[in-house]
C-alpha cells in the first residue's frame, strides 16, 4: 500500500493558530462569567494573526448546562466540538469533507 503524497504548500498555508474562548460557568466557586468575559475579550483583542472561535457566546445564545457549575455534560461537549469543527471547516474551505 502506498501513502499519498502531501501537496506542496508554503509554510504560511500550513500553519494556522486558533483560540477557542473559555466557556461560561454556572455558580463556579473559582471564576465568574464576568471574569471569563473579560479574559476572552482581552485574548481576542490582543491575539494577532489568530482565528478566534467564540464558544462563550455560542453557549450563552444556544443555552447550556453543567454537571457541577464548571464541567459540561457530554451533550454540551459534543455541541462545542461540532461548533469548533464548523468554524475550522469555514476557515480551511471544507478540508474536512
Amino acid at each position: 500500500m502506498q501513502t499519498k503524497k502531501k501537496e506542496s504548500r508554503s509554510p504560511e498555508d500550513s500553519r494556522r493558530s486558533y483560540f477557542v474562548s473559555v466557556g461560561p460557568v454556572q455558580n463556579d466557586p473559582y471564576a465568574s462569567n464576568a471574569e471569563i468575559e473579560s479574559f476572552n475579550a482581552s485574548m481576542q483583542a490582543n491575539l494577532s494573526g489568530v482565528t478566534y472561535i467564540d464558544i462563550y457566546s455560542h453557549l450563552v445564545t444556544e443555552g447550556f448546562s453543567t454537571l457541577d457549575g464548571t464541567h459540561y455534560p457530554d451533550s454540551v461537549s459534543v455541541d462545542i466540538y461540532n461548533y469548533i469543527l464548523d468554524h475550522l471547516e469555514e476557515q480551511r474551505s471544507g478540508i474536512w469533507g
